[in-house]
C-alpha cells in the first residue's frame, strides 16, 4: 500500500515536467502498478557478443562462406552475405569476412551476365541463382562493409571493390521522383504508375560516408530524400499512420505523393523493423538532428507500448499502431537498441536486458537457433552500440572518419514546406 502511494506521488511530480512526460512517466507505470518478474541473470555484452558471433558462424555460415537460411530450405539471399560482412569487420574477423565476400562474388555476381557490380538477390541450393534482380539494401550494406574493411585492415583492394559497386548503386538502384532522388528496392521496377519503395533500405549514415569517399552529390540527394520521406509520411493525410511508424513497402507517384503499395505489405513488420536501426546510425555516427526528430517519434510509441503492454513491445503492427501479433521478438528489441541509446531513453537498459535474456548461452544463439534473420538483427543491433568493451561499428566508423573528409550535407528541417 505504501509503495502504491509513493508511486502516485512520484507520478504526480513527473507530470509537472513536460520534458520527461513521455519517457519517465510511461516507464514508471509498469514499475509501480504491474507485477514484474525478477530480472534473469544474463551474460555481459562483452562476453555475449563474441559467443553470439561464434554461434552465428556455426549455425548460418558454411565452410565456403555462404550465409544460409534454415527456415527457407537453406537458401541464400544477398542481404545475408552483407550482414555477415558487417559483423565480421566489426569484430575484426578478416578470415570470415573474406570467405563470405568471395562466395558472394563467385555465386551472386551479375558482372558476366549483365556487366554491372550488383548482386543477384536469391540463390537456391539446387538451382543456383533463381532471380538475377538485385536488392539495394544488400549492396548498400556490402559497400559499407568493404569501406570499413579498408579502414580496419588497410588493404586497398577492399576500397577498389567498393567504388564500382557504389557507382552501380547510383546508376541502377536510384531514380529521381517528384524532384527527389530515392533509393529503389533494386534494379527492377513494378509496372505501375507509381514507384515502389522499401523505406527500411534507406541508410542515411551510409550515404554520408559514401559521399565522403566519392564526392558524388547524388549520395547527398539520397540523404535528403530519406528525411524528406519521413517528414512527408508523418504529415500526409491520405494514409493513416501513427507517428514514428514506417511501413514495409510504400508507393510514390511521379509527383512525389505517397500511396499504399498494391500487393505489398503496408504494415510495420519484418522489413520495417530495421528502419530505427538505420536512422539511429546517423545519430550515433553523425549526430544528425533530423534523425533525432524521427527517433523521438518512434520512441514515444515504444514507451507508450511499454507502459500499456506491461514492459514489452512487439515487432508486428499496423501502420496506425494497432498490434498485429502480440509476440515478443528479439529482433524488434535489438533494432530498437541503437535508437534508444542515441536518445538516452529510460528504456535502454530494460530493452538491453530483454535482448540478453533471449540469448541461449548453451547453443550461442538468440531466441531460435534456426532463425537466421532474428540472429542477424540481434548481432547487428548490439554491434551498433557505442560500448567500449568490445569492437563495434561506431568505433570503426570513427577510425574511418579520421582519414576521410566528412560530408557536410544536412537534412531539410522545414518539414511543413514539403507538402506545399
Amino acid at each position: 500500500m505504501h509503495v502504491g502511494y509513493f508511486g502516485v506521488w512520484v507520478l504526480l511530480n513527473i507530470i509537472t515536467s513536460h520534458r520527461f512526460l513521455h519517457y519517465v512517466f510511461f516507464c514508471l507505470i509498469p514499475l509501480f502498478f504491474v507485477a514484474c518478474e525478477p530480472n534473469q541473470p544474463v551474460l555481459p555484452l562483452h562476453t555475449l557478443i563474441p559467443q553470439a558471433w561464434q554461434g552465428y558462424q556455426h549455425q548460418f555460415i558454411d565452410a565456403e562462406g555462404r550465409v544460409f537460411r534454415p527456415y527457407n530450405q537453406d537458401d541464400t539471399v544477398s542481404e545475408g552475405q552483407a550482414y555477415a560482412m558487417l559483423m565480421a569487420v566489426a569484430l575484426d574477423d578478416q578470415q570470415t569476412f573474406d570467405r563470405v565476400f568471395n562466395w558472394a562474388k563467385q555465386h551472386l555476381s551479375r558482372s558476366e551476365r549483365f556487366g554491372d557490380h550488383l548482386l543477384a538477390w536469391h540463390w537456391d541450393v539446387d538451382k543456383g541463382v533463381t532471380d538475377w534482380n538485385s536488392a539495394a539494401d544488400a549492396e548498400v550494406d556490402m559497400a559499407l562493409a568493404l569501406l570499413l574493411a579498408h579502414a580496419r585492415w588497410q588493404d586497398q583492394q577492399y576500397r577498389r571493390d567498393a567504388l564500382p559497386l557504389l557507382q552501380d548503386i547510383l546508376a541502377l538502384e536510384t531514380d529521381v521522383i517528384g524532384g527527389e532522388r530515392y533509393l529503389l528496392p533494386g534494379n527492377w521496377r513494378v509496372e505501375t504508375e507509381a514507384w515502389l519503395l522499401n523505406p527500411s533500405y534507406f541508410s542515411p549514415a551510409h550515404f554520408r560516408l559514401f559521399y565522403a569517399v566519392t564526392g558524388d552529390e547524388r549520395w547527398n540527394e539520397l540523404l535528403r530524400s530519406t528525411y524528406t520521406f519521413l517528414n512527408r509520411l508523418s504529415l500526409q493525410a491520405t494514409i493513416p499512420v501513427r507517428s514514428g511508424l514506417v511501413p514495409d513497402w510504400i508507393g510514390i507517384d511521379p509527383e512525389g505523393h505517397l500511396k499504399m503499395a498494391e500487393g505489398f505489405s503496408h504494415d510495420v513488420t519484418w522489413d520495417a523493423v530495421r528502419m530505427p536501426w538505420r536512422v539511429a546510425l546517423d545519430v550515433l555516427w553523425e549526430k544528425e538532428d533530423c534523425a533525432m526528430d524521427y527517433l523521438e517519434s518512434i520512441n514515444e510509441f515504444w514507451v507508450s507500448e511499454w507502459a500499456q503492454k506491461a514492459g514489452q513491445f512487439f515487432l508486428e503492427y499496423r501502420l496506425d499502431g494497432e498490434t498485429l501479433k502480440a509476440e515478443e521478438q528479439v529482433g524488434a528489441y535489438a533494432m530498437a537498441l541503437p535508437a534508444l541509446q542515441s536518445l538516452q531513453s529510460p528504456l535502454t537498459s530494460e530493452v538491453t536486458h530483454k535482448v540478453q535474456t533471449f540469448f541461449h548461452e548453451d547453443g550461442q544463439y538468440f531466441q531460435d537457433d534456426r532463425d537466421y534473420y532474428q540472429n542477424s538483427l540481434s548481432l547487428l543491433g548490439l554491434l551498433s552500440l557505442p560500448y567500449p568493451a568490445h569492437s563495434t561499428l561506431p568505433s570503426l566508423v570513427r577510425e574511418f572518419q579520421r582519414f576521410t573528409p566528412s560530408a557536410t550535407e544536412t537534412c531539410v528541417k522545414n518539414a511543413h514546406s514539403l507538402l506545399e
